[in-house]
Order: C-alpha cells, then sequence, then structure tokens
C-alpha cells in the first residue's frame, strides 16, 4: 500500500480543520458526530455533468 506524504501547509489545514471540529461544531447542542472525506485526486473536470434529459 503506497503512503502519501502531506506537505506542512496541508498538515496546518488539516490541523486547523480537525481544531474547528473538536472545539466548534461538536460542542453545539444536537451534534454527536461528524464525519469528513478527502479526495486524494480530481474527482470530477470542470464542466458540465452528462445528465440525460427526462421528459415529463
Amino acid at each position: 500500500m503506497p503512503i502519501y506524504r502531506l506537505d506542512a501547509i496541508d498538515r496546518r489545514i488539516l490541523a486547523a480543520y480537525e481544531r474547528f471540529l473538536t472545539e466548534t461544531l461538536l460542542r453545539l447542542p444536537g451534534v454527536s458526530d461528524i464525519r469528513s472525506n478527502f479526495a486524494i485526486q480530481t474527482v470530477k473536470a470542470h464542466g458540465p455533468l452528462p445528465l440525460a434529459r427526462t421528459e415529463g
């Protein structure tokens, strides 16, 4: 399995995001769990989605 290295800027951004989650969002009433996902490569190139039109 490959090991991915994050540079210093990415680590700082992720650390700030983690602090925001734990120190702000998780302390709100009614919030008990937060899940995040990050893409490690481009998921969608710029441009419209290739959606088929439906008659309705």
